[in-house]
């Protein structure tokens, strides 16, 4: 048995509105490698106390990221009960869809009022929330085409590369 802090073993995947808060990259991917060894060392079941990993990236980024970007970070990672938060998903594979046109017939609209994109990768699939049919609701300089839905969701795919759910290697091949 796991720990008890542990309510459920971090996902492989997983859907977000909005970009991490935290510019990972700045690390370079040497430092990248590095935080994410001492995590998987530290924290093997994927799950880690906020405290420490908001202390591990204000020690590795320069300049540390502020208490209000740490704050943002503690709402975007996924929680895990008792203070614990999955730490996998700072070094995620990400798909960012930030452009979605959408072009449809009436009668399609009307037999399917939904929409429902979805990303897949290497066997794994994350699916965004239902979306109605909105025509023109992206103000733009040109004119819309007729039938069509505009947005820029900014929705972000992540694949787990690393942690105890993280992708097989030889799946990313």
């Amino acid at each position: 048995a796991g720990p008890s802090h542990v309510q459920s073993p971090p996902a492989r995947v997983r859907a977000r509105q909005k970009d991490c808060p935290i510019d990972m990259s700045a690390l370079g991917v040497l430092r990248q490698g590095e935080l994410a060894s001492q995590l998987r060392q530290d924290f093997p079941d994927g799950i880690a106390p906020f405290h420490t990993l908001a202390t591990l990236l204000e020690r590795q980024i320069r300049p540390p990221p502020t208490r209000r970007k740490l704050d943002e970070l503690k709402r975007w990672l996924e929680p895990s009960g008792n203070g614990y938060f999955e730490w996998p998903m700072l070094f995620a594979f990400t798909v960012v869809i930030e452009r979605l046109v959408l072009t449809a017939r009436r009668d399609l609209r009307r037999a399917y009022p939904h929409i429902q994109i979805r990303v897949s990768f290497c066997h794994e699939e994350v699916s965004f929330k239902l979306l109605p049919w909105r025509l023109g609701v992206m103000p733009s300089i040109c004119t819309a085409q007729q039938n069509t839905m505009e947005l820029q969701p900014r929705w972000q795919a992540l694949f787990s590369l690393d942690g105890p759910n993280g992708l097989l290697p030889s799946d990313v091949r």
